[in-house]
């Protein structure tokens, strides 16, 4: 999270009071009965029901019950009167839990979850009735426009220039304080500092009722839902005006869906959708991610000729898993893979290339029945990449190497590590040298043949006695790696790829069997 103490921020903040639910005397009074249902359960304790949702609360306090449910009414009558939302008829369901309470969801569009502290929920309602398609900055500066008095004169908080050049002074700031340019970045409660989130709800307002005044809400409302491809040159355009500033750009990588579930919110590029969890990610974090796995990712669509029709989806865990030691892993959801990436927080995402293989070569439908093909192909993309780009693993590798030489006298390890590099180099190593990562790749391979402890090896359930072509001579990744990387080195791509989904043409192809092939890349290795 990034805290701003700027005096600019504060004066806006006391220029202009959010307009979050106030109680006042409601225009309906709706009856309460007890939940007797599986969800009195999670704490539900009172429901009722209306002509447009079923509400449950968790207080009995049904002084603010009521209110409460006249105010979404209201949203959800003005959604379907001015926007037509939803599209399509659905049951809606409002759950109201109590303040810092987390809420549950089940992940499904019927299902809205709201905190009884109303700010984090300000947006739910319109974006579970947009089936999330609105971003949550315009569900925001929705729901705060309609639940204005209507007597109240909209142009009021426009016509306040001080208030409207604070906001502008803040968000012309965003890129020194290197904060996204202004989305839903701007509206995920506990991204920014509190008072930026605040800043953002007030601009959501804002352009809300300049969009309004224009004629052109439902417009822009309808290129959402339609996914129209002229969305972001509108939004620009509208932006540009509000703002006074010509060719003002607008952040519409951050997606932000108030799932509530331990996704906190997703960031949007051309190669893919990034979900990340609950972590305190600083926004120059999550850029520098991004655009490390999307580089990534169009290498390796260049690498094997084949390119993504639709974003690639990878989940950003902070914290390590039980059972996984660093890295990650690719799974099939629904008709897609989907990539977890693990400890991504205090580390880098070291293994985003190797998992985006997978993904491609899978989507490719090119499957290896020899599984250390499998892991080394994505092993070597990987070590490629980080040779050609100079990206994390190149830094890592070399700083460890760095480490070792200046150990070699003291560790018998070390100096076998550096005595080998320099073996596979040719060359004497200094720090100061050019740095060779592909000629590590052999290095650490050679290595995990004659130090206990050095190799990574695959999950004993993957690759077994059992499996085709076991062999221990392939039974981490190191040496897959390696593997794959001379057999391309030695005898070219082509003759690789033909051989990695037919195995059983290994010997026609190159005149060698697996095992020669294996014999001859050991020797190589000098093991």
């Amino acid at each position: 999270m990034i805290i701003v103490a700027s005096a600019i921020i504060l004066v806006c903040i006391a220029s202009v009071s959010l307009i979050f639910f106030q109680s006042k005397e409601p225009s309906q009074k709706f009856s309460f009965e007890p939940v007797d249902s599986i969800d009195s359960t999670f704490g539900y304790v009172s429901k009722t029901r209306t002509e447009r949702a079923i509400y449950y609360f968790s207080s009995n306090d049904e002084s603010y019950n009521n209110a409460l449910v006249n105010k979404n009414e209201r949203v959800i009558e003005l959604a379907k009167k001015h926007l037509d939302l939803p599209r399509q008829e659905k049951e809606i369901k409002i759950y109201v839990n109590a303040n810092n309470e987390k809420p549950l969801n089940d992940g499904h569009l019927n299902r809205i979850v709201l905190s009884k502290d109303s700010e984090p929920s300000i947006g739910a309602i319109v974006s579970n009735l947009s089936d999330y398609q609105l971003p949550a900055w315009l569900c925001i500066g929705l729901e705060l426009y309609w639940q204005r008095d209507e007597e109240n004169d909209s142009s009021k908080i426009l016509g306040q220039s001080d208030v409207l050049n604070s906001f502008k002074n803040i968000i012309y700031n965003a890129k020194p304080m290197s904060l996204p340019d202004y989305g839903d970045a701007w509206v995920i409660p506990g991204y920014l500092d509190e008072n930026l989130v605040r800043v953002g709800h007030q601009v959501a307002l804002l352009y809300v009722q300049h969009l309004a005044q224009k004629g052109e809400l439902k417009h822009v409302v309808d290129l959402f839902m339609q996914e129209g491809a002229d969305i972001q040159t509108v939004l620009e355009q509208n932006w540009s005006e509000l703002m006074e500033t010509p060719y003002l750009h607008m952040d519409s990588r951050y997606r932000y869906f108030y799932s509530y579930n331990d996704v906190w919110f997703e960031v949007h590029t051309e190669k893919l959708k990034t979900k990340y969890k609950q972590a305190n990610w600083e926004p120059q974090q999550i850029e520098e991610y991004q655009n490390y796995m999307e580089l990534g990712i169009r290498y390796v669509e260049e690498w094997l000729g084949y390119g993504l029709e639709r974003p690639l989806s990878i989940v950003m865990h902070p914290d390590p898993h039980p059972s996984i030691d660093y890295g990650g892993r690719i799974y099939r959801s629904n008709d897609d893979f989907e990539i977890e990436l693990f400890q991504v927080y205090k580390l880098p995402p070291y293994k985003a290339v190797h998992e985006a293989v997978h993904a491609l070569t899978f989507k490719k439908e090119l499957y290896s029945p020899f599984y250390p093909f499998t892991e080394g192909i994505a092993e070597y993309v990987m070590y490629e990449f980080e040779a050609n780009y100079k990206q994390y693993v190149y830094n890592k590798f070399k700083q460890d190497l760095e480490s070792s030489y200046q150990r070699k006298n003291e560790d018998l390890v070390d100096m076998t590590v550096i005595k080998m590099y320099e073996r596979f180099t040719k060359t004497p190593y200094m720090p100061s040298s050019e740095f060779n990562l592909m000629e590590l790749l052999h290095v650490n391979a050679a290595m995990s043949f004659v130090e206990e402890g050095w190799a990574n090896r695959f999950d004993s359930y993957k690759f077994h006695s059992k499996s085709y072509g076991f062999t221990e001579d392939l039974d981490e990744y190191n040496k897959a790696g390696s593997f794959v990387q001379y057999l391309i080195a030695t005898y070219g791509k082509d003759k690789f790829l033909h051989v990695y989904t037919n195995v059983d043409e290994i010997e026609r192809v190159y005149n060698k069997s697996l095992k020669d092939l294996i014999d001859e890349w050991k020797h190589f290795l000098n093991v």
